[in-house]
């Protein structure tokens, strides 16, 4: 294909130069004329057959092929997979605006919306989702009017469906919140802990994830606890004597403490990490040191040869000047 491209270049710049302003010639359909200035350099003349594929049929067959695979398992090919082999298929057999015939598949990822049209999927009882970067203390205060009306009151199934997406908020909120309030140090220990995953193993990169998790749980559970606490006071559904909520702040506190220890064990197995490298350094720095050493009793060792052997040369020579 290359060279057939250099030689239409070559017949094109042939036939721009020396054929007649108007050449005639006969086909089966008719007489017919080419000019000269049809070859003035502004059109160029290039295959366009793929050398790859032989023929229309073989391109027909190898797109059947594909529609018959993707159509077998179309779970794993996405949500495009079988209108692209659709779309292949007729492309291949020489279908034109195939756009018209097949309409390419939606976008259906999940996308932030605000606060009254998801009221208004919830009042329908659709569940909506929460997304991080949102104002979710406003939402709250939406959805929170929502829950309080009166066809809402009267709808227990709707009432769990709009407390099942004000949790997601709370989740979020409750994130930002204890983001800030994380000290200093312990940011530096998760950055620290971040960076040297790179070096590790996945295995042990996931069980320094989990941990790096657990420390953030430390802060974000409690004020989580909290949040939804006063949200459900809030709408009428927490009591402060109820022997559930007590039961559920003691198993926080449990986890609290749980996570204390964690977070203790995991700051003491960075700084074992961190003293291992730094022996690890000392050792590699006597390494060099010792191999310093070495290096320098070879070089005088070689250096004592050398004057011997020029010591015995000048005493050879002396020697046979005497005789």
């Amino acid at each position: 294909h290359y060279a057939q491209k250099l030689e239409f270049k070559l017949l094109a710049k042939v036939f721009g130069e020396y054929l007649p302003p108007a050449y005639e010639f006969a086909t089966g359909s008719g007489p017919n004329e080419i000019k000269q200035s049809d070859f003035d350099g502004r059109i160029d003349v290039v295959p366009v057959s793929d050398p790859n594929i032989f023929s229309q049929s073989q391109r027909i067959t190898l797109a059947q092929e594909l529609l018959q695979m993707v159509q077998s398992n179309p779970e794993i090919h996405g949500p495009t997979g079988i209108y692209e082999a659709y779309k292949r298929m007729y492309a291949a057999l020489g279908v034109d605006n195939i756009e018209a015939l097949i309409q390419p598949p939606g976008d259906n990822t999940p996308q932030p919306i605000d606060a009254g049209t998801e009221n208004s999927s919830l009042l329908m009882g659709q569940p909506a989702q929460a997304f991080d970067g949102q104002n979710h203390q406003a939402h709250l205060d939406t959805h929170k009017s929502l829950f309080l009306t009166k066809v809402v009151q009267d709808n227990p199934a709707i009432q769990s469906v709009i407390i099942s997406h004000c949790m997601q908020h709370l989740q979020f909120l409750s994130k930002e919140i204890s983001a800030e309030q994380i000290p200093e140090e312990v940011q530096m220990q998760i950055q620290q802990a971040q960076e040297q995953m790179a070096q590790m193993s996945p295995q042990e990169g996931q069980q320094v994830q989990m941990q790096i998790q657990m420390m953030l749980d430390q802060f974000s559970s409690p004020i989580m606890a909290q949040l939804t606490n006063e949200f459900l006071q809030s709408i009428g559904q927490g009591d402060g004597g109820d022997p559930l909520v007590e039961i559920r702040k003691a198993e926080l506190d449990l986890k609290d403490k749980e996570l204390d220890i964690d977070t203790q064990q995991f700051m003491q197995k960075q700084n074992q990490r961190d003293q291992e490298k730094m022996l690890e350094a000392q050792l590699q720095e006597q390494r060099i040191n010792v191999q310093k050493e070495i290096a320098g009793d070879k070089l005088n060792v070689a250096i004592d040869r050398l004057k011997q052997n020029a010591d015995l040369k000048i005493l050879e020579l002396e020697t046979k000047m005497r005789n």
